[in-house]
């Protein structure tokens, strides 16, 4: 098993026992024979043989502790090598396995804000919550939803603004994510991040000119954001 870090909850959710809770927190069981074949098949194997034999006889060894009485197992050394493995490689693979990973998992950080949303539909925070979980996990698209149903509900939400130019600047979309960021600056002109987002934008697009006037007016609102943010600092300061 590997751990997640993710604490569990107290009513001990474990996702349809995927998950196994040790030492108050998230873990993953995975069935090491199953080499070469798609992680979710070897999780679920895994999570079938923990509670399989959970309380029939089951041992969880931490190897660290192990390490500490008998040294670990070395090989003599040589000059090999492990070839370079990149995310295009698995996913030509094992397609759309990376995702289904992602989303799986997703479940356990949005959970508490779905049943907020289930108990209130109109409830913008835990809308952004999971939009903005989404997002870091990399579920764009889906992410993209949640701050699409915000701005539904609240036209003038700032922070879904904000958000959707985030998405943007990560797949490329440059005037989009120009004109997302305009927008919350717009409804939020004392956000000095937003004006720094909003800056990068104008960078990425080639406007020096509107990216240092928009840092510039970012660093009046919070002088922080020049040591924050230094490296844009000095590329745009200097600038013509």
């Amino acid at each position: 098993m590997f751990n997640t870090g993710i604490p569990a909850d107290a009513d001990g959710y474990t996702m349809n026992n995927l998950y196994a809770i040790h030492e108050g927190t998230l873990w993953i069981p995975v069935e090491t024979t199953l080499v070469g074949n798609a992680f979710i098949k070897a999780w679920e194997k895994g999570s079938e043989t923990y509670y399989k034999y959970k309380d029939n006889g089951l041992t969880v060894l931490d190897i660290h502790s192990s390490w500490e009485t008998f040294k670990p197992a070395s090989l003599p050394d040589s000059d090999w090598k492990a070839s370079g493995l990149n995310r295009a490689a698995i996913e030509k693979k094992f397609p759309g396995d990376t995702m289904s990973v992602l989303k799986i998992s997703s479940q356990t950080e949005t959970r508490r804000f779905l049943d907020m949303i289930k108990a209130k539909p109109d409830d913008l925070d835990a809308h952004l919550q999971v939009g903005i979980i989404l997002a870091k996990i990399g579920d764009r698209k889906e992410a993209m939803k949640y701050f699409d149903k915000v701005l539904s509900m609240d036209a003038k939400n700032a922070s879904a603004h904000n958000n959707r130019g985030n998405l943007f600047m990560i797949d490329d979309k440059y005037q989009e994510a120009v004109k997302a960021y305009e927008a919350a600056a717009k409804l939020s002109p004392k956000d000095a991040h937003i004006l720094v987002n909003l800056a990068r934008a104008y960078k990425r697009q080639g406007n020096t000119k509107s990216a240092k006037a928009t840092f510039i007016q970012a660093k009046k609102l919070d002088k922080h954001v020049q040591v924050q943010y230094r490296a844009l600092a000095l590329e745009l300061l200097n600038a013509l």
